[in-house]
């Protein structure tokens, strides 16, 4: 039997905890739920300003939340911890991994996309960590979505163009797109913007990415390619090959369940689907590209 990971998470906000609360056994949404739903992790605390959603958190899930690490640390001293697990805001990013390596040193951190408030947050983040020795990975959850490596096969020695819709921002959910396609069509060769698009060539594919205000279709994507048509929508997962349906499943909504399961490949060294330090800082150049876009 392994020993268990002992985890503790800064940050109890929507990715952390609330999307989770009132949801059912078959949806695992969040890192709280993700973690003491996974028999190999061990939730020791949490940690948010919060008051109110601490308490929420503890009645919940009669586990300790702390204000801050000082506090968690003036009762636990001299407990390791495996793995931080980074949740809050973009702009906390940086100064919570500074503080979880010199006060926790733990083996992983695990920080929230898109890693950093900004590029040089990203590259300053990866440096810290290099020079302490832990692994980071970033939380974009596209990369080990059941059906992304149906769709990698599906799309290997194509010319493929993906249509992508996304709403609120490009930081807040384009940058999961980008991401996506970073790993799925290879380096990016060139990006511009066109009307109400923004276009990205990448290396074995074209990305069209639009901003919707459609809450139907925000957030899904199509390939096409010469042999098959993929859609990803919020709910289905359809493929069709010359026009003839081959795949129709319905999206897990089990997927930071499946995160997990990546993160704990990476403590015993192998092979995860988990976005690394390089992808995260290629992710945070090309959304700082698009930006400056006029």
């Amino acid at each position: 039997m392994m020993k268990k990971i002992k985890t503790i998470i800064i940050g109890l906000g929507n990715i952390g905890l609330k999307y989770d609360l009132n949801s059912n056994k078959k949806i695992i949404l969040t890192h709280v739920k993700a973690a003491t739903f996974s028999k190999n992790f061990n939730l020791v605390a949490t940690i948010d300003k919060k008051n109110k959603i601490k308490k929420i958190f503890e009645k919940k899930y009669k586990i300790k939340s702390y204000k801050n690490l000082n506090e968690y640390l003036a009762i636990n001293q001299n407990k390791k911890i495996d793995l931080v697990i980074i949740s809050s805001p973009n702009t906390q990013h940086l100064k919570n991994v500074k503080e979880s390596l010199i006060k926790l040193k733990p083996k992983i951190i695990f920080c929230e996309k898109p890693f950093g408030n900004n590029l040089s947050d990203a590259k300053k983040i990866k440096k810290y960590c290099q020079k302490k020795k832990c692994k980071i990975f970033v939380n974009y959850t596209r990369l080990t979505d059941l059906q992304t490596k149906i769709i990698s096969n599906k799309i290997k020695n194509h010319e493929n163009i993906a249509d992508v819709l996304y709403s609120k921002n490009i930081i807040i959910n384009g940058s999961h797109f980008i991401n996506l396609f970073l790993r799925l069509f290879g380096k990016l060769i060139s990006l511009n913007k066109k009307k109400d698009k923004i276009i990205l060539k990448f290396k074995k594919g074209t990305v069209n990415l639009k901003k919707t205000s459609n809450s139907l279709k925000a957030n899904t994507y199509q390939i096409n390619n010469k042999d098959y048509k993929i859609l990803v929508s919020r709910n289905l997962f359809k493929i069709y090959s010359r026009k003839k349906l081959i795949i129709s499943k319905k999206i897990d909504k089990k997927n930071n369940y499946y995160v997990f399961k990546e993160i704990e490949k990476s403590f015993f060294n192998k092979k995860n689907k988990l976005c690394k330090v390089n992808e995260a800082i290629e992710t945070q150049k090309i959304i700082k590209k698009i930006n400056m876009l006029k």
